[in-house]
């Protein structure tokens, strides 16, 4: 997997960008010299790049909630969501019946026909 790199005109420009962009704690692996264009080594545009690893931030301490901060969350999690059915979870259910019986249905149809081809075309 490639680095991330950042370009620029100078080694130093190029360990600057890297430091602005990914932050101060990044790690540079290595800043390369690239020459592009010209003729026979002539005119040739140089540019530095700075290939850098993101080092992973420190693990954050986590702390157990309070049991009132827990019944806090959950009650305000109970009014934004609420979980007593209403009107739609009939009107779920009678859709759910509805679909397994057509299900129900289709599979019986299709054995029958099923059954009737293989006896009799057969």
């Amino acid at each position: 997997m490639p680095l991330p790199s950042v370009e620029a005109a100078t080694r130093e420009g190029a360990i600057a960008a890297a430091r602005e962009k990914y932050g101060s704690s990044v790690r540079i692996v290595g800043i390369r010299r690239v020459r592009t264009g010209g003729v026979m080594g002539f005119f040739t545009t140089e540019r530095f790049v700075a290939e850098v690893e993101e080092l992973a931030p420190a693990p954050v301490e986590r702390r157990p909630a309070s049991k009132a901060e827990s019944l806090a969350r959950i009650e305000a999690a109970l009014r934004r969501d609420p979980v007593l059915p209403g009107r739609h979870g009939a009107l779920r259910r009678v859709l759910v019946g509805l679909g397994v019986l057509g299900l129900v249905l289709a599979v019986l149809v299709g054995g029958a026909l099923w059954f009737l081809t293989d006896r009799y075309a057969g």
